[in-house]
């Protein structure tokens, strides 16, 4: 389960070029004179994102994904529990708990991957959605985002945009990489599973789109 979520973090590190690529953040002028001159940037909560129902998607999939009622839900679940009994009741009792929290108050801030080489000038989707007339992109190092840090309570996930035959599999990868085995229970072994799953279930809620957006 846990070469899984290493995976995961591996593959981020090498989309962003081991910090080396860059980010760009699309706003109007006036914003960005603000963000310079104030030295502060305002995230935005999500449920006032252009479409409200993003973190929808990915909470819905979810719980379909997972839904008991379901002989393929059911054996999901059954997987995680023959690696620990309990576990996924135990992490899901604990999701549902923050669900609230992750869909009121999570606070976010857009950027677009900057292909210096093959998009020099930026995105045109992008300059057509934000800023207006007058708009700009800020180019960012993204070494930043690519550190592992609880200081300031921020985090950094790409964005999945997948249908729903590809969430499916993406879900699936992960329980594929539960170990057949089960480990030693101890508290500490248990701990690190629960909130393991209960990361992993937040980050897919809050990073996955439907390719429609």
């Amino acid at each position: 389960m846990f070469k899984f979520i290493e995976r995961q973090k591996v593959k981020r590190e090498n989309s962003l070029n081991g910090g080396a690529a860059k980010f760009a953040h699309y706003t109007s002028v006036e914003a960005a004179v603000s963000i310079f001159q104030n030295s502060e940037i305002w995230l935005r909560n999500a449920i006032n994102m252009n479409d409200y129902t993003e973190i929808k998607f990915g909470v819905d999939r979810i719980a379909q994904f997972f839904n008991k009622d379901t002989k393929q839900g059911a054996a999901r679940r059954q997987r995680f529990n023959d690696f620990i009994p309990g576990i996924f009741e135990n992490a899901a009792s604990i999701y549902d708990q923050y669900l609230d929290d992750l869909k009121f108050e999570s606070y976010i801030l857009s950027l677009s991957k900057f292909d210096e080489q093959n998009e020099s000038d930026g995105k045109l989707s992008m300059w057509r959605g934000y800023g207006g007339r007058s708009a700009v992109a800020i180019v960012l190092n993204s070494q930043a985002f690519n550190s592992d840090s609880n200081y300031l309570g921020i985090y950094s996930n790409e964005v999945n945009y997948l249908s729903e035959v590809d969430f499916d599999e993406v879900m699936q990868s992960f329980i594929d990489a539960i170990p057949n085995e089960p480990i030693e229970q101890t508290p500490q072994n248990v701990e690190q599973a629960v909130w393991s799953i209960c990361y992993w279930l937040s980050e897919v809620a809050l990073c996955t789109k439907h390719k429609g957006f």
